[in-house]
């Protein structure tokens, strides 16, 4: 700075004043360099220490899916279990030895699988979201809906277990053989869920509650979010059973299929599977409906309606069978359709 300065003093002192503004304007040019160097230094330390900051977590909401994932799986079984039953205490078919001889029977109105959202990661995500870097924006926006449906799904599920614990109330306060264990109170119980109207109509609440579809539909978002995170992250520890996921060859599934029936496509005709955006469509004719992937080849578009894909020797698409349910003197039976696919 010194040489700078000696060297501005002589061009100053010598009247060389065009020399002298050169100088000045050279050293303003170096000092604005500097600065935007040094800036572009601090931006660029900022930016590796965002990215670093939101990749760590983003694998915490990697961990939140998974708790997430094993939730919705628990709920789908409880469901499950629960539409068996209470199918059967609707439709009346039930004795006093049904009741005797099933634990899960007896308390088939009476319990119900909640649920936990983890969403302490992506709560924080939320809370940095203007020091996530852009290139990340796609991702958030993704978890963003995935977390709006577990909330909104846990939400409604919130309305059945209300239910349940309002008949738990009910029984408390009405009945003299809820808060008992003996074998007459037990014998009181199977008369109250056998013929008491009220019961009936908690089963049919319930029943007209459960939605399979949605769960899987949930189910199906949190896997494809964390398949996408682990693009990011580097990280999958996405259990063996969901691998199917990974990479499905949506393409194989595609074409125009007709049923076997020719009666079958007489009267419903041709039907068209698209794979769109990494979806599969199917094409009823009148609306087109999307299908999610349930297990390898196996797809479905709402909770009774699924599509099972058939295979030849050399491992390609050759149809399809459609499986979904009719219901003959209040009992559901599962049709199957079988469809080919056209060359």
């Amino acid at each position: 700075m010194k040489f700078f300065r000696m060297n501005r003093k002589e061009l100053a002192g010598g009247n060389q004043t065009f020399s002298y503004l050169a100088y000045a304007l050279g050293e303003i040019v170096l000092v604005v360099i500097g600065i935007l160097i040094a800036v572009s230094i601090d931006t660029w330390n900022d930016e590796q220490k965002s990215e670093k900051t939101t990749l760590s977590v983003l694998k915490e909401v990697q961990k939140d899916l998974l708790l997430n994932l094993s939730e919705v799986e628990d709920v789908i079984a409880g469901d499950r279990k629960m539409d068996s039953l209470l199918k059967k205490v609707r439709n009346g078919h039930l004795t006093a030895e049904d009741y005797e001889n099933s634990y899960d029977l007896y308390y088939a109105a009476l319990v119900f699988t909640k649920i936990v959202n983890y969403d302490n990661g992506f709560s924080k995500l939320m809370g940095n979201i203007d020091d996530i870097p852009p290139v990340y924006q796609e991702a958030v926006d993704q978890l963003k809906l995935i977390f709006e449906k577990i909330a909104y799904e846990i939400e409604l599920h919130e309305q059945i277990i209300i239910k349940v614990e309002e008949t738990h109330k009910y029984l408390a306060f009405n009945s003299d053989w809820y808060n008992s264990r003996d074998r007459e109170a037990r014998k009181k119980g199977i008369e109250f869920f056998l013929h008491d109207p009220l019961y009936k109509n908690i089963a049919t609440y319930i029943l007209s509650h459960l939605d399979d579809n949605n769960w899987l539909q949930c189910r199906n978002l949190i896997i494809a979010g964390y398949i996408s995170l682990s693009r990011l992250t580097s990280v999958n520890e996405l259990p063996e059973q969901y691998q199917v996921f990974q990479e499905p060859n949506l393409e194989s599934y595609a074409g125009v299929y007709r049923y076997q029936d020719s009666l079958a496509n007489a009267l419903y005709g041709e039907k068209t599977i698209n794979a769109e955006d990494g979806m599969l469509y199917f094409n009823t004719g009148s609306s087109t409906l999307p299908m999610y992937l349930q297990a390898k080849d196996t797809f479905f578009y709402t909770i009774n309606h699924r599509f099972r894909f058939l295979r030849d020797s050399s491992d390609q698409v050759i149809g399809v069978n459609r499986n979904f349910p009719i219901i003959i003197r209040d009992e559901l039976i599962w049709e199957t359709m079988e469809m080919v696919k056209a060359e």
